[in-house]
């Protein structure tokens, strides 16, 4: 049997067997496999590779977030499990966002917010206007600890596997400290996140350290006048606003390319770039409209970090958009802490990290080891196979 015959197997054995006949993975095709499994009122889509020898020692992988979707084809989740080292089953769980259907109220109300921020006027009311429009804190778009756990449980139990690893990224942390003891089942034995959030960090100190790390890299000169430049291939100019959101944009620029776009970004000569990596950050897509995907990065980070003492009433500067990006937190409380129990830990740093800092890292994760990597670019994983080689046993 071929790996394709195989997978298709796997599919068939999803409609069939133990999962549903996963209706959204019909009305909703994905590019990855795809079940579903009903937890509580909500159906939550899945993707499960099976391992080439049969086995029930299974890992999570989690990219990441919030406002990833995972089953869209871009991580080829395929290429993620024959990259390990040994034989596992690969479980993924979809954000909650990507099969929510977005009230027109819900969606002018965050393009009110967008447009509030670009004109530095009447931020804090489109604020408040998307939680009440769009119910945030509800969980309809991100994971809630209790969601996240009964899902795994579910499937877990469903398809006869047991959780052994966890490998994720960035906000992967997160998602690991919902698998917590009090379901010992999906409690992982062991887990590698490569630049993981700080989980349980307060807005202020996370934007203000992101911010320390990004000024030690900014040009000394950043043009200072106000302007705005039309481009063909975007509908609204490239402004202020774009290029501080820009600057911020640059934590997931590789290394070798960093100098040439940080100086593009300062004296404005790639106005294209500028307006794609603020974007980028803002997930904008038309005129002024904003993917659901950012709901669900407002859902579970300011779950996760709380409010900010004082939201910005205009931007002028890299720091301005870092608390703009947290200022829709206003009515949340910190809610997670990291609880590692009875599982291993290994994680990445890098000190040139603005997007997780490694000064943060350092000190969240003081029971984990912590391997220092030299690539500033949030988006690089490298250093998973060092942490493999540290936390993961073979017997």
């Amino acid at each position: 049997m071929t790996v394709i015959d195989r997978l298709r197997t796997d599919v068939q054995l999803d409609n069939e067997g133990g999962a549903s006949a996963a209706p959204l993975c019909e009305s909703q095709p994905t590019q990855e496999l795809c079940a579903s499994v009903k937890v509580g009122d909500i159906e939550q889509r899945y993707a499960l590779y099976m391992a080439a020898t049969p086995t029930a020692d299974t890992v999570i992988y989690d990219p990441g977030g919030p406002g990833v979707s995972a089953l869209s084809g871009t991580l080829t989740l395929q290429s993620v499990q024959e990259r390990l080292p040994s034989e596992y089953n690969l479980l993924v769980l979809e954000e909650p966002w990507v099969t929510k259907e977005i009230s027109e109220n819900c969606s002018n109300s965050m393009s009110g917010y967008y447009s509030a921020l670009r004109e530095a006027e009447g931020i804090e009311a489109a604020a408040l206007s998307i939680q009440v429009e769009c119910a945030l804190g509800q969980g309809m778009y991100g994971f809630t600890p209790e969601r996240y756990r009964e899902a795994v449980s579910m499937i877990s139990e469903s398809r006869n596997l047991q959780i052994k690893g966890f490998l994720g990224h960035s906000f992967g942390s997160v998602r690991l400290s919902y698998l917590d003891s009090t379901v010992p089942n999906i409690q992982p034995a062991w887990a590698i996140v490569t630049r993981p959030f700080p989980v349980g960090v307060e807005a202020d100190e996370l934007m203000q350290s992101r911010a320390d790390v990004l000024r030690g890299v900014l040009p000394g000169e950043i043009a200072s006048h106000e302007f705005a430049v039309e481009i063909s291939s975007r509908s609204i100019p490239v402004t202020r606003f774009d290029q501080f959101s820009a600057f911020v944009g640059t934590g997931y620029v590789a290394d070798a390319e960093l100098d040439e776009v940080l100086s593009s970004i300062s004296s404005v000569a790639d106005p294209q770039l500028i307006g794609t990596l603020s974007d980028q950050l803002w997930m904008r897509y038309g005129v002024d409209a904003l993917s659901p995907g950012v709901l669900a990065f407002w859902e579970e980070t300011c779950d996760t970090m709380g409010q900010v003492t004082n939201p910005p009433e205009g931007i002028s500067s890299v720091e301005d958009i870092l608390f703009a990006t947290a200022s829709v937190c206003d009515s949340f409380d910190v809610a997670s802490t990291v609880e590692s129990g009875g599982t291993d830990v290994c994680v990445t740093s890098s000190v040139g990290d603005s997007v997780a800092p490694a000064s943060l890292i350092g000190e969240v994760f003081d029971e984990a080891i912590v391997l220092s990597v030299d690539s500033r670019a949030h988006g690089d994983v490298i250093g998973w196979e060092d942490c493999w080689d540290e936390v993961v046993s073979d017997d």
